[in-house]
């Protein structure tokens, strides 16, 4: 799975099977080196700079935010550490 596929798939992660299914892919991808491949604390590092700015994220994306994260947002969360954004 390639980055701009993971962001389309991200986006319709609506249950959990969903996301566990997206974080296999993931492991995949990194595995294959279509993803970087990250030490642990960068993995955290981008998980927590996304999840402190997703309130803006979803501000620029028209996607309402109370505090009740989606499991897209969550694939979106792990995505971003992923790929250390």
């Amino acid at each position: 799975m390639n980055i701009m596929k993971a962001y389309e798939r991200a986006d319709k992660i609506s249950s959990r099977s969903d996301l566990v299914a997206f974080m296999e892919a993931i492991s995949k991808s990194i595995a294959s080196k279509e993803f970087p491949t990250l030490k642990s604390y960068e993995v955290m590092d981008g998980c927590e700079s996304f999840t402190a700015d997703i309130h803006a994220w979803c501000a620029y994306r028209n996607i309402p935010f109370d505090e009740e994260p989606t499991w897209s947002l969550v694939a979106w969360i792990i995505l971003a550490g992923a790929l250390n954004d």
